[in-house]
């Protein structure tokens, strides 16, 4: 008789442990901080969070996530503060060159002339002998026999002729930097515990 009543108050204890603190239920926003960032696998956001998209929120509407984060991340500190945005972009730690909501780099850049390494383009001649005086959509030929107009290989090259002999080339199209990401869906909590300072 004693074992049973054990079991039963045993029973009894597990039943109410569920309800209270419901074992398959949802989690509840106490379990998260204010202002803690997350990510889902799904494109909405649970109750008591918002996506993090940069969105400027009402300071009287939110003191407590404004008291946590303030204008970090945009806003004017009277009537309104945004929240962080993750949107195209990857989360990396703070540091003294990169502060708390900067947000710097970008997925694609065109380059520049000095940025390109340091080369040389081939110039082709036609070795046949010049077939008229005018330069347009011609070529360098050979000269008649004793007109020497090159100079001696080892000669310096230090006399730059006209650009326009070359023919530009390129679009300064932009390129992609873009590492390989997975997108999912970054919210930040607007209730929770409040967190405590060290």
């Amino acid at each position: 008789m004693k074992g049973s009543n054990l079991r039963i108050a045993a029973a009894a204890a597990t039943a109410l442990g569920f309800a209270v603190f419901g074992a398959h239920g949802p989690a509840h926003a106490q379990d998260f901080y204010v202002g803690q960032l997350q990510q889902f696998g799904y494109n909405w956001c649970p109750e008591g969070w918002r996506r993090a998209d940069g969105s400027l929120l009402s300071i009287s509407a939110n003191q407590v996530l404004y008291a946590v984060i303030g204008t970090t991340f945009g806003g004017d500190g009277v009537n309104t503060f945004a929240v962080p945005d993750l949107r195209d972009r990857a989360p990396v730690s703070q540091s003294s060159t990169l502060p708390l909501g900067a947000m710097v780099g970008t997925s694609s850049t065109t380059l520049l002339q000095v940025q390109l390494p340091s080369h040389t383009h081939g110039f082709n001649a036609d070795p046949t002998p010049p077939a008229g005086n005018s330069p347009a959509n011609s070529m360098l030929g050979v000269f008649p026999t004793g007109q020497s107009i090159y100079a001696a290989p080892a000669a310096t090259p230090n006399t730059p002729m006209n650009p326009g002999m070359v023919q530009p080339a390129g679009q300064s199209q932009p390129v992609p930097i873009q590492m390989p990401v997975l997108a999912t869906n970054w919210c930040v909590a607007l209730s929770g515990v409040f967190p405590q300072r060290p």
